[in-house]
């Protein structure tokens, strides 16, 4: 007991030292803690993105066109149809397929207009993209075969565009087109390339194909491929009967897959610089630590003169070690507190760490330590009293 005073007493009388010590331990932790945050809050996404999808969805895109002098700007080839739709539902199951009409639009409502996506696709579209229904209805096939005039609206246009009234029944225009709303969609958020997923209409195929966009050809594809399907042969049917490959094919997982490696290239270099900074901040202070050991030979050889054993001073050296590494870890839970309060002030990204973001840091700088500090330790205890007092 009596030694870890003299521990406690030596880290107030050098206070400023041990601030300064301290404060690349507690950089280095919080970088440790944030990339733990960042990196569980990385797979919470991932999770629900994937949970989001659904079924497992290939999405068959037309190829561009040029640009040129004469045809004017990029835009997609017209050469994916309906028939590409039923050619593959013949040859691979049915209800394999569906076909989407997709574009912005403008949508009224009595005196206020916004600009939405309007998607026109198959009843079963809801349940292989997992939209939720929040109120309401969907419409089902008999009403996309017959082109009714009905829509199932996402969660952002009942505040954004109705005024937050009670809008089923109520009839909006799509273009010039009067559509009547049924459903609303759970709220979705942003999609994992960052699109927004409230901000549509959805109605049926053949009343967007006819009263919208008045056009003979489709904006994409969905398949929902069947157990033991692979993408080559769809891709060679629809190329035959093209002729050529003039469609992209995208898997959804594999787009988020790229986008998770993407963002985790950022972790990675955010919790490496977390750890060379803490390799070098523990080197730092083993240093200046074996450095004041040095400095304090004849404080260890009065005190083994006086009949102090070999594990009382290597405890007073740890104590001293303990201390700062204790100081560190209270300043980078206090910086944690201060960005916790800032990003919910501002409803920035959420910093909110829970305890395995905490633990595994906190005991990673405290190994370092640890193994490290057994250098000053060992240097201390090494010493004999009469060459400690002599040397002084």
């Amino acid at each position: 007991m009596r030694f870890a005073f003299l521990a406690l007493r030596t880290l107030r009388r050098q206070g400023v030292t041990v601030f300064l010590l301290g404060l690349p331990l507690a950089f280095a932790l919080v970088l440790l803690i944030v990339g733990s945050i960042l990196e569980r809050q990385a797979q919470q996404v991932w999770d629900r993105n994937l949970s989001e999808m659904g079924n497992a969805l290939w999405t068959i895109l037309p190829d561009y066109r040029p640009e040129s002098p004469i045809r004017g700007p990029a835009r997609p080839l017209e050469t994916l149809v309906r028939r590409d739709e039923r050619l593959v539902e013949s040859e691979f199951g049915d209800e394999v397929a569906m076909a989407a009409i997709d574009g912005s639009q403008m949508v009224r409502f009595r005196d206020r207009a916004l600009t939405i996506t309007l998607i026109g696709t198959r009843a079963d579209y809801f349940q292989a993209t997992q939209r939720a229904l929040a109120v309401g209805r969907l419409f089902g096939p008999a009403e996309d075969a017959q082109a009714k005039r009905v829509a199932v609206i996402g969660s952002k246009l009942v505040d954004a565009l109705l005024g937050g009234e009670w809008v089923l029944g109520q009839s909006i225009l799509v273009g010039n087109t009067p559509f009547e709303i049924i459903g609303i969609l759970a709220a979705k958020g942003l999609s994992s390339d960052g699109a927004e997923q409230d901000n549509v209409v959805i109605v049926p195929f053949r009343a967007a194909e006819r009263r919208v966009f008045n056009q003979d050809y489709l904006n994409r594809l969905y398949v929902q491929p069947p157990a033991g399907l692979t993408r080559e042969p769809v891709e060679r049917a629809l190329a035959e009967a093209h002729q050529k490959q003039d469609f992209t094919m995208r898997e959804q997982t594999k787009g988020l897959n790229q986008e998770r490696n993407y963002r985790s290239r950022f972790r990675q270099l955010l919790l490496g610089s977390a750890v060379l900074i803490l390799v070098l901040a523990s080197a730092g202070l083993v240093f200046l630590q074996w450095t004041r050991v040095q400095e304090r030979v004849a404080e260890w050889g009065l005190l083994r003169a006086l009949g102090a054993r070999s594990h009382h001073i290597a405890g007073q050296v740890l104590l001293e070690m303990a201390g700062v590494w204790v100081l560190a870890t209270a300043a980078a839970i206090f910086g944690l507190a201060v960005l916790w309060l800032v990003s919910t002030a501002f409803q920035l990204a959420s910093v909110s760490p829970g305890w395995p973001d905490l633990g595994l840091p906190i005991t990673l700088t405290l190994g370092f330590q640890a193994i490290l500090g057994l250098i000053p330790v060992l240097s201390a205890v090494r010493m004999e009293p009469i060459h400690a007092l002599r040397s002084s």
